[in-house]
């Protein structure tokens, strides 16, 4: 049963880190985060 613990620790941490660097970039690219301000992103 710790194995899944610490597995799971451990995929939300990725996770965490991974959207985190996701922020990072689109805050560099686009000077901003608010998804308001985000218009060139729509679809």
């Amino acid at each position: 049963m710790q194995a899944l613990a610490l597995t799971d620790v451990v995929v939300g941490a990725t996770v965490t880190a991974l959207l985190l660097a996701l922020t990072i970039q689109l805050r560099k690219r686009h000077g901003t985060v608010d998804p308001q301000a985000l218009t060139g992103l729509r679809g």
